[in-house]
């Protein structure tokens, strides 16, 4: 399984190399905050992150498509067509260091970035980022992964990896085993005009805590901090969610879920499966890929030859054998 850490804009870790601007907002952006450049400066180099790691992802809004770009290391610069994400190559598993230029994008807002680890990844204290469609995710009850009704939706009101679980049910459930420090929840709620009645119990390792809607959730929007914790001791613990209360038409979406590592690395998570199988498979593929190309360029080339070959023999058969003719005229004359 892949495993994610992620690093808000806000993060000391980044490295900003031109006038920015930094924003605080009400919501739809993760610990509501983003990003965004102030100067002309920021077209050739708008901030650098160094990590650990097999690959990286920077999550980025802009109006429109665009080109922009960004390298790793000393590499040349990608460049990429859409809204302002990046979504670099799988990379060797050591240390690397992003730049991203924004090129042409029209005031873009940087949100965050993710990295997935590799088995050289430092990742105690790192803030570790579950999708609702992670395997160690437990679901009871009747959730749905369908958007339950048309939403507002902007630049910015994507959720996390465009995938959400929706519930409308009292008594469905969810499930997690983790081993950290801390734990917080996101979602979004719909329909909260009409609906609004709702309660959810969320337990830590024995200790319930109920808690409603969030006070400033907008309707529809994702990043809403559901529940988070901060007071448990390092270590394993396992959070349980219980939808107590929803009134209809009202629906709750769980989006992702964060937990503070107390582990040092991929092989110190309990009941950690090495994804290097799939590495491995991903590697082969390109190199089957590599090598067909080589074999159908090679195969070409083969034929080619043989066609030239071929067309060299059908002119000799063709022309008047001259050497011939000279040596049978010589005979004669002798």
């Amino acid at each position: 399984m892949a495993v994610h850490f992620i690093v808000d804009d806000q993060s000391p870790e980044l490295k900003y190399l031109c006038p920015v601007t930094k924003e605080t907002v009400s919501g739809a952006y993760l610990n509501k905050t983003w990003t965004t450049t102030a100067s002309d400066q920021c077209l050739e180099g708008w901030f650098q992150y160094t990590f650990y790691g097999t690959g990286v992802e920077v999550v980025i809004f802009s109006s429109s498509l665009q080109n922009h770009s960004a390298k790793l290391d000393d590499s040349s610069w990608i460049t990429q067509y859409n809204r302002g994400s990046f979504q670099s190559p799988l990379v060797p598993d050591e240390q690397h260091t992003l730049v991203y230029a924004p090129g042409s994008l029209d005031t873009p807002t940087f949100d965050y970035l993710i990295v997935e680890a590799g088995p050289s990844t430092p990742l105690q204290n790192q803030t570790i980022v579950v999708d609702d469609t992670d395997p160690g995710l437990i679901y009871g009850g009747n959730w749905s992964t369908q958007i339950p009704f048309p939403m507002p939706r902007d630049l910015s009101t994507a959720f996390f990896r465009d995938t959400t679980h929706w519930s409308k049910n009292a008594g469905d459930t969810l499930e997690f085993n983790f081993s950290g420090s801390s734990v917080a929840i996101f979602g979004a709620f719909v329909n909260i005009s009409v609906g609004h009645d709702f309660s959810a119990t969320y337990t830590v390792d024995g200790i319930s805590t109920v808690a409603s809607i969030p006070d400033g959730t907008l309707d529809g929007l994702p990043m809403n901090c559901l529940f988070s914790t901060s007071t448990m001791p390092a270590g394993n613990h396992t959070l349980s969610v219980q939808i107590t209360q929803i009134s209809p038409p009202l629906f709750v979406g769980f989006d992702f879920l964060m937990y503070n590592a107390s582990f040092a690395n991929l092989e110190e998570i309990p009941g950690y499966v090495s994804s290097s199988s799939s590495l491995e498979q991903r590697k082969y593929l390109a190199g089957t890929l590599a090598g067909g190309v080589i074999g159908g360029v090679g195969f070409i080339f083969a034929v080619l030859v043989f066609i030239i070959i071929l067309r060299r023999r059908n002119r000799g058969a063709g022309r008047p054998n001259v050497m011939g003719q000279k040596n049978r005229i010589w005979s004669e004359l002798k």
